[in-house]
């Protein structure tokens, strides 16, 4: 039986793909109008790295760069990577680093996908490669990755605004499948499929038999079988395949037109079932570093050609990267997707937005108050707090008793466009801490923001809800000030008279405060 697929249906208000395309040039120089920036996908089969400046909002590469290192090889879920695999990954990401290393905080993302998100010691590889970076690793949950993809191939290959597309990106440890109408995806899947995985899994040892081809070819329909007729129903005027098996396919059947078709893809299929072993095969156009993991890539193709009814499938030029590189264009322009997430998180859960937003402001202003004092200079950690601020409420969509916590489990298990896992777990554990009491193994270390971090801003969003208590349209804010584990709030005189409730839930938060090695100190003096 097929595993259920990781997926993400966007319902009746789906999050719209940015409508910017990307362009090539050569390596300009860097001033303010032309800010660099770079896009690093850690892929199961390749690293791949997008290097671009930033011109009127539209990002122009002028450098690009591959390198196969086959990180999931041998990769058994739970388990830890394979270790010449890390070695590889190691060896890659220090020459990276010369391009990388340089650019700017926040000028630069880079995700891991499916190998990281599956090996035990995925998180000892992100610690290095953050420290031989310089910047920060996402591990991007699978939906979150199809989105991308579908982002990227959209910067690349226009949509026209009525058309319907199917998108497949095959990579080395899961596939992705996403549907939608122009820039917008309507239905996004990734699969526990991929061309490393099901090489390894049906052709042990590189021996192959049309048998054990059509096992492969078997299994992947049954992963596709869940959600593809649902797909297929509403039309698709076009196919995309994106990655690099897509594209080695499309060199061997169609002699690079760029496009597979199903006469191509049934004489490969011959080739490769009359050869014994991998080594066997004789197919023109076939490149060695893609020869280990031909067969089981070959059979995804085949049968997503089956399952949806193609006769052809256009070989993309945009994938996972491209995708990374247009949000962080839009971050850079304050169009965050992440923004719009939360928003339809409010509206869905029926959240009162004006007193969200005011709990928001007020946590901002303490941050930017102690940020300096605190060592909270990360800009990433004022939105984390933002975002916690406007979510703080969502627990009572579910019941009036335990809001914490179950806003806490809304949100570390949403289908979130934009959020990487860590930062749904930071956020999460934010709004879980922001009432009641408080223990210390509450704030387990996250990759992303230490547990220091994640203490200091669970104190500035309980007093941010605390300030606003009484929900009153216009609170008083004090002024703030933090030493190395006290923060003190300055109110004037007549102000606890005035604001009993408020006085009251800030003295409550002081002692629960101090249970986790942190002290809120409040103080009177006349403004």
């Amino acid at each position: 039986m097929a595993r259920t697929p990781a997926s993400a249906r966007t319902g009746a208000a789906p999050i719209p793909c940015a409508e910017r395309t990307i362009a090539l040039a050569s390596a300009p120089a860097e001033d303010a109008d032309h800010p660099r920036v770079a896009a690093l996908d850690l892929g199961s089969n390749s690293f791949h790295l997008v290097l671009a400046s930033i011109e009127r909002g539209t990002p122009h590469v002028y450098d690009r760069r591959r390198e196969r290192v086959a990180l999931g090889s041998g990769l058994r879920d739970g388990r830890p990577l394979d270790r010449a695999a890390r070695a590889r990954a190691i060896a890659c990401l220090e020459r990276f680093s010369e391009l990388v290393r340089p650019l700017p905080a926040g000028r630069v993302r880079i995700v891991g996908t499916d190998s990281l998100r599956r090996a035990s010691d995925g998180p000892e590889l992100v610690a290095r490669a953050e420290k031989l970076l310089g910047h920060r690793v996402e591990i991007v949950p699978g939906p979150e990755e199809a989105r991308l993809v579908w982002r990227g191939v959209s910067a690349m290959h226009p949509p026209s605004a009525r058309e319907r597309r199917l998108v497949v990106d095959i990579g080395g440890g899961s596939t992705e499948v996403v549907v939608g109408t122009g820039w917008t995806p309507r239905e996004a899947h990734s699969t526990p499929m991929g061309c490393i995985r099901f090489t390894e899994r049906f052709f042990p040892d590189a021996r192959i038999s049309r048998k054990r081809y059509e096992r492969a070819r078997d299994a992947a329909m049954l992963e596709l079988r869940p959600f593809a007729a649902r797909m297929r129903a509403a039309g698709i005027d076009r196919v995309l395949g994106s990655s690099g098996t897509m594209r080695a396919i499309g060199e061997i059947v169609e002699a690079g037109r760029g496009a597979i078709t199903r006469r191509g893809v049934d004489a490969l299929i011959e080739k490769v079932c009359d050869a014994d072993t991998l080594a066997d095969v004789d197919v023109e156009g076939l490149a060695d570093e893609r020869r280990p993991v031909l067969p089981g890539g070959l059979a995804i193709v085949d049968a997503v050609m089956r399952t949806f009814e193609l006769g052809r499938i256009d070989v993309a030029d945009g994938a996972l990267r491209e995708g990374l590189l247009m949000e962080l264009v839009g971050r850079l322009e304050s169009d965050d997707v992440r923004d719009d997430t939360i928003a339809a998180f409010r509206a869905r859960h029926g959240i009162d937005a004006a007193h969200a937003r005011r709990v928001r402001e007020t946590a901002e202003t303490l941050f930017d108050a102690v940020a300096s004092d605190w060592e909270l200079g990360d800009v990433e950690l004022r939105r984390w707090l933002g975002w916690a601020a406007e979510l703080h409420e969502l627990g009572l969509s579910v019941s009036r008793s335990g809001v914490a916590r179950h806003g806490a489990y809304l949100i570390a298990n949403a289908d979130a466009p934009g959020f990487s896992r860590d930062e749904l777990e930071a956020i999460a554990t934010l709004v879980r801490t922001h009432r009641g009491r408080l223990r210390r193994d509450m704030f387990e270390p996250r990759r992303r923001g230490s547990r220091r971090a994640l203490k200091r801003l669970s104190v500035l969003l309980r007093i941010a809800v605390a300030l606003h208590a009484d929900r009153a349209k216009v609170a008083v804010i004090p002024s703030a000030r933090a030493a190395r584990r006290k923060v003190e709030l300055t109110v004037p005189p007549e102000w606890t008279a005035s604001r009993a409730l408020v006085a009251a839930e800030l003295a409550e938060h002081a002692s629960h405060i101090q249970r986790i090695g942190l002290e809120l100190g409040i103080r009177t003096a006349e403004a």
